[in-house]
């Protein structure tokens, strides 16, 4: 196996894994945030 050939696997990789670990912690950010939302909502309107 040529350097190059190695070179453009090894890009590739990083940048999938990047792309991947930047989808899942947005969508991570996400559902934090939905449940953040909903546990206030209930909490102020239990209060009340």
């Amino acid at each position: 196996m040529s350097t190059k050939v190695f070179r453009r696997i090894f890009l590739a990789v990083v940048v999938f894994s990047t792309v991947t670990a930047t989808f899942l912690f947005s969508e991570t950010q996400k559902v934090k945030a939905v449940t953040v939302a909903k546990t206030e909502y209930v909490n102020s309107h239990t209060l009340q």
